[in-house]
This record gives structure tokens, C-alpha cells and sequence, in this order.
């Protein structure tokens, strides 16, 4: 009786299948993310939507991925402000759920406060009147800061320092 029961256990044994863990290292974050931003530092306010998409995967602890980002928001500051448009490079580091990210590129901000006044004084002074292009500024910029995106995951959630965005927060999805 004792050599059935034990011949029962080994064919159990034998015929199951067990998962365990499995194979971690080919684990990549999602290849599009939308996500919204808000900054503030004193008089400067910045609000944004953000869509990205990664370009180059790399997989590894230094450089996870790059990325190109392009986004559109609103931007004031000292008696200026307006809708902002921006083009970005992002690199991103880290395998897990935390990253260091720093991006770099251009901004196009449009002064939608300060045209109508630079119209009407152009007008006053016999002056050529200003396009919206003379009252829109290209200028550069980048941010760094943390991001907690897990692989395979849904959630963003950003936080660092940059222009325009100074001191910011955001928050979205990728897929």
C-alpha cells in the first residue's frame, strides 16, 4: 500500500507544472504616455497636457529610454502669459518603478497679455502693427526631476524643476 501512495506522489509531481517569478528582464515601460502638469513658483503659474512617446529602449540601469514629448498649455508670469507649446527630448534612467528623467528642448510661448497693449501703442505711435509671431518667443527648455512609472504599469506620477513648468506635479497614464 505504502509503494501506490508513494508512486501516486511522484506521478503528481512529475505531471504538474509549477510558475514561479518568470523572466523579469525583458520587463518595458508602456510606448505612449499623456499626462497633465501644474507649476508654480511665487508669480509664475504653468499648467499643461504632455503626450510622449518612447523612441529608443534600451533596457538597462543608465539609460532606460528616450523619449520625444510634445506639449501645449497656458504660462503666466508678471504681467505676461499666454498658451505655450513645447518639443522635447527625454531621457529616462532606472529598471524598476523610479526613474531619473531630464529633458531638453524648445519652447514657443505666445504673450497673449501683452499683444493687444503692444497693438494699440503701435497703433498710437504711427507704428507697424505687431503680428502675433512679434509677440511670441522661442526659447529653450528642460526640467529634471523623479518618475514613477512601473513596467508594464498604467500610472505616472512626475515631480522636479524646469522652465516653464518651475516647481511641478503630474499626473497620468501610459499605454
Amino acid at each position: 500500500m505504502t509503494n501506490k501512495i508513494k508512486f501516486l506522489i511522484i506521478i503528481t509531481f512529475l505531471s504538474s507544472n509549477a510558475w514561479s517569478q518568470g523572466d523579469t528582464s525583458h520587463v518595458e515601460l508602456k510606448k505612449n504616455a499623456l499626462y497633465g502638469t501644474a507649476g508654480s513658483v511665487v508669480a509664475v503659474l504653468f499648467a499643461d497636457f504632455s503626450y510622449e512617446r518612447m523612441i529608443i529602449a534600451k533596457n538597462n540601469r543608465f539609460c532606460n529610454s528616450l523619449w520625444l514629448k510634445a506639449g501645449a498649455g497656458l504660462y503666466s508670469s508678471w504681467g505676461y502669459g499666454g498658451p505655450c507649446f513645447s518639443l522635447r527630448g527625454t531621457y529616462l534612467s532606472g529598471l524598476r518603478n523610479s526613474h531619473f528623467e531630464a529633458s531638453l528642448g524648445i519652447l514657443a510661448i505666445y504673450d497673449k497679455v501683452g499683444h493687444p497693449i503692444n497693438v494699440s501703442n503701435a497703433r498710437y505711435f504711427g507704428e507697424p502693427v505687431p503680428t502675433k509671431l512679434d509677440d511670441t518667443w522661442f526659447v529653450p527648455s528642460g526640467s529634471i526631476g523623479y518618475r514613477h512609472q512601473k513596467p508594464n504599469g498604467h500610472f505616472i506620477f512626475r515631480t522636479g524643476a524646469g522652465f516653464p513648468e518651475t516647481a511641478y506635479l503630474s499626473l497620468g497614464f501610459c499605454f
